[in-house]
């Protein structure tokens, strides 16, 4: 029963950790939701930085402007108003503004069009590995179901094995409470007869007063 308490109390204990990173990771990587200290979090989607930064990693980009420089990374908005990621590979200036190209680690070339300085949203500086597969699948109907079933299935489990482990108390409590009945060996009647002759006859000498010597030694 103790085994069974602590995987019981280990898989509680697993759930709420994963609620907490989920309304946590949830929280962090809101559209609307900046990080103190003008930090923003953002959800990997495709492969195109790996193994820079692989699919499903939560990358932290912080959104104080700065000198963009070949190799860094960057996050902006493209043509089509896509987020991305990629890193800067070339500058370019054109009629005193400067222009970006910009690629995919993982890609072959680089992107098709320039950005310029209106269109980064954010500086890359850190990643949390996996942390965004973890959020986009509990987000979906099955995750959200299984957020819900996880906690009904382990309350159930501990009442089972809560009742099984209260049952065999109640029987032992029961048969402590019933007396234990012994059988006497009967004695034949003769001889009980003969023992209340004997107490009679003891009786009887002790009244007409028997000595009791001491001898001195």
């Amino acid at each position: 029963m103790k085994l069974v308490n602590y995987l019981t109390t280990s898989l509680w204990f697993a759930y709420f950790l994963i609620l907490a990173l989920f309304v946590a990771g949830s929280l962090l990587v809101n559209a609307d939701a900046t990080i103190p200290g003008n930090y923003k979090a953002f959800i990997t989607r495709s492969g195109s930085m790996e193994p820079t930064i692989m699919t499903g990693d939560v990358i932290i980009d912080s959104l104080t402007p700065q000198k963009v420089k070949s190799g860094v990374i960057i996050t902006f908005k493209d043509e089509k108003n896509r987020t991305i990621s990629h890193r800067v590979i070339k500058l370019t200036q054109k009629k005193n503004r400067t222009y970006y190209t910009t690629k995919g680690d993982h890609n072959n070339a680089p992107d098709p069009n320039q950005i310029t300085d209106a269109n980064i949203i954010g500086f890359y500086r850190y990643r949390l590995p996996y942390l965004g597969i973890f959020i986009v699948n509990l987000r979906k109907p099955a995750g959200l179901f299984l957020l819900i079933l996880i906690p009904t299935a382990l309350t159930l489990l501990g009442d089972l094995f809560q009742s099984s482990d209260d049952q065999p108390k109640e029987n032992q409590s029961t048969t402590s409470n019933e007396p234990t009945m012994v059988d006497q060996p009967q004695e034949p009647i003769e001889e009980r007869e003969e023992i209340k002759s004997k107490q009679v006859t003891n009786e009887t000498s002790n009244e007409t007063g028997t000595e009791v010597v001491i001898e001195n030694l």
